[in-house]
């Protein structure tokens, strides 16, 4: 029965832990070199995202 409460209090508990740790905004380091990020993101392993805005492109 002890093993039944406790599984469901790890059950319960469990949406409320964070699933990923995230940098701070600040320590983001942002490329305007498309070729430069690509180079960064192949090393370090991390996703590419691109943002385009404005309407002068």
């Amino acid at each position: 029965m002890n093993t039944l409460i406790t599984l469901g209090l790890l059950l319960a508990a469990g949406p409320l832990a964070p699933l990923e740790v995230q940098e701070p905004a600040s320590s983001i380091h942002w490329f305007a070199d498309y070729d430069a990020g690509m180079e960064a993101a192949r090393k370090s392993g991390k996703p590419v995202v691109l943002e385009f805005s404005g309407s002068d492109w």
